[in-house]
């Protein structure tokens, strides 16, 4: 039996990070698990609880792992310092298309602002940024605000921000990428997402 690392939360034993990962491993899709992955590793609503190579270790040493393989393939596809589940959902879509991965904020020098933006994700070659709006950049008059102050210094600085939304349609936003990206379009192929 494997003995389970426990740490503290306001002076209350609970089970570390990737224990919990571990544990509920096998009983997850792989999206949802990727999910969990990059809340570990990321800045959802706080500092990462674990670091992605830390996590990986966990995985390659545990002697026993219900779905091993589904785990390890999970956290291959975690990318530290994600936001939320709809940029995870948004960086694994554009793989499913077979898109190339976007960047998760990729760090740009805006001279207007003078300080880095960083767009939810992109592709740094192409001048790309995808940009998730949830509902809160709509309802936020302070969140919209700065949405723009970033929208316009990532112009300033040659790049198409693309923003996609809880109602964007997938078709039509693959066919911008890749366009974009002076992919070919896929003929015949659409993206089994659904959104």
């Amino acid at each position: 039996m494997t003995n389970m690392t426990v740490t503290q939360w306001f002076e209350l034993p609970v089970l570390a990070p990737a224990e919990v990962v571990i544990g509920i491993a096998g009983d997850l899709l792989q999206r949802d698990l990727v999910k969990l992955c990059d809340a570990a590793v990321g800045n959802w609503h706080g500092p990462p609880q674990i670091g992605l190579d830390e996590l990986r270790d966990c995985v390659r040493t545990r002697p026993f792992i219900r779905g091993r393989e589904h785990l390890s393939e999970a956290v291959g596809l975690a990318r530290q310092t994600v936001d939320s589940p709809p940029e995870t959902d948004l960086r694994l879509w554009a793989v499913e298309v077979d898109l190339p991965e976007p960047v998760v904020h990729p760090q740009i020098l805006s001279r207007i602002l003078g300080r880095i933006v960083e767009p939810d994700l992109g592709y740094p070659d192409a001048r790309l940024a995808l940009e998730y709006e949830g509902g809160h950049h709509f309802e936020s008059k302070r969140q919209r605000e700065s949405d723009l102050r970033r929208d316009e210094a990532l112009r300033a600085e040659g790049w198409t921000v693309l923003h996609v939304t809880s109602n964007t349609n997938y078709i039509l936003l693959e066919a911008q990428i890749r366009d974009h990206l002076g992919l070919e379009p896929r003929p015949g192929h659409h993206s089994r997402y659904r959104r």
